[in-house]
């Protein structure tokens, strides 16, 4: 789902304007044929240690030579009103970085039907669509040893840390308080599962499983069991 996704995204920014390219880094030959077949750049790298592979992965996109970055998460959507702010939001002066600071989490089980809102913790952004200035980026960060080879998770957090600790939490800018900026599609192999997320009463609810994919044709055709080879 989030391939195709991605594709959406690459096409939608370049129709309006934007040079940009994808970059997908794994070991399984579905996703390299996928890749090839839709022009995005592929590279075969094991996913553990999952370190090594963020590291990689950083690289990789800092050497492609774009004017910003922008992780997608496995597992994420973006409504295109979000991806319409992150066009405007580029068109403006360079920020070092930018995001939104809610998702919403769901499960592709269509039986679960219960959705709840997260916002991120202080100044903190979503990881999946925030946007890294590759020059801010490299002046900030040292990607070479940035990461513990067992380490498993907070991979983007460790980004924001270090480029905060040299100029402030101030080059962080939230531009969207929208929940539907992302929506984290949760199948049962996530870091984080759904459970944990549902279970705390206090994460505001929000609309069904099955009203949010109808609004997004990739989360449809996942609980439709589309991408199920």
């Amino acid at each position: 789902m989030s391939l195709h996704h991605m594709v959406d995204v690459i096409e939608d920014f370049r129709n309006s304007g934007f040079e940009c390219s994808g970059i997908v880094i794994g070991d399984d030959p579905r996703q390299a044929k996928f890749c090839s077949d839709n022009g995005i750049k592929h590279y075969d790298y094991p996913n553990d240690p999952l370190s090594y592979k963020f590291q990689f992965a950083w690289l990789s996109a800092i050497h492609d030579q774009k004017d910003y970055i922008c992780w997608l998460g496995s597992n994420n959507v973006h409504s295109q009103e979000y991806w319409d702010k992150c066009k405007d939001r580029i068109r403006d002066n360079k920020c070092a970085t930018f995001g939104g600071n809610k998702f919403v989490v769901m499960s592709s089980d269509p039986e679960k039907n219960e959705t709840c809102v997260f916002n991120t913790r202080g100044k903190y952004l979503v990881s999946s669509g925030q946007f890294f200035l590759t020059y801010s980026l490299e002046n900030s960060v040292d990607l070479l040893k940035m990461y513990k080879k067992d380490q498993t998770f907070d991979f983007d957090g460790k980004i924001l840390e270090q480029m905060t600790s040299k100029w402030g939490w101030g080059i962080v800018e939230n531009i969207s308080e929208d929940p539907e900026s992302c929506i984290d599609v949760k199948d049962g192999i996530n870091i984080h599962s759904y459970e944990s997320y549902i279970i705390m009463s206090q994460y505001p609810r929000w609309d069904s499983n099955l009203v949010i994919a109808a609004r997004y044709p990739r989360i449809h055709e996942l609980m439709n069991g589309d991408y199920d080879e």
